[in-house]
């Protein structure tokens, strides 16, 4: 019985300390998170803005955004930190998906797919679609090899 009374006073203090350290994060700054289905991309960054491809048009979150939930359209998602709203410190393309701004100045955006700017091979993007596709529409890796 001790341990399980332990266990929840444990519980609760870290209940009771969740909004606390959330407050401090929202005074000054914006919580980003970037998810996919398969995988965490950024995980609670402390960034000074996020602007995004919302499907109503190109948004911005400061801190202490009012809460909103909106879809994304194709487009770049650009997070400014240390300061410097000038100049985005990372850009990742998405497909698509939502965007949740929630009171405590988090911004967690669920895309289909999400890359870096700085991992796209810019030669590919210029070339087109097909790209590494041979006649039957197959990508050369399908076929067995590899052109590069």
């Amino acid at each position: 019985l001790q341990v399980l009374v332990r266990r929840c006073a444990m519980s609760m203090a870290r209940a009771e300390a969740a909004p606390a350290a959330a407050a401090a994060v929202a005074a000054n700054k914006v919580a980003f998170s970037l998810f996919t289905p398969h995988a965490a991309i950024k995980r609670r960054v402390e960034a000074d803005l996020v602007v995004v491809p919302g499907a109503a048009g190109v948004f911005g979150v400061a801190p202490q955004h009012v809460p909103t939930i909106a879809e994304l359209q194709p487009g770049v998602v650009a997070v400014y930190e240390n300061g410097d709203v000038n100049t985005p410190a990372n850009k990742y393309f998405v497909s698509g998906g939502f965007c949740t701004v929630k009171e405590d100045s988090s911004c967690d955006i669920s895309a289909i797919e999400a890359v870096s700017l700085a991992d796209f091979d810019h030669d590919a993007v210029r070339k087109g679609p097909g790209y590494g596709q041979g006649e039957s529409g197959v990508g050369a890796v399908g076929r067995g090899s590899c052109q590069g």
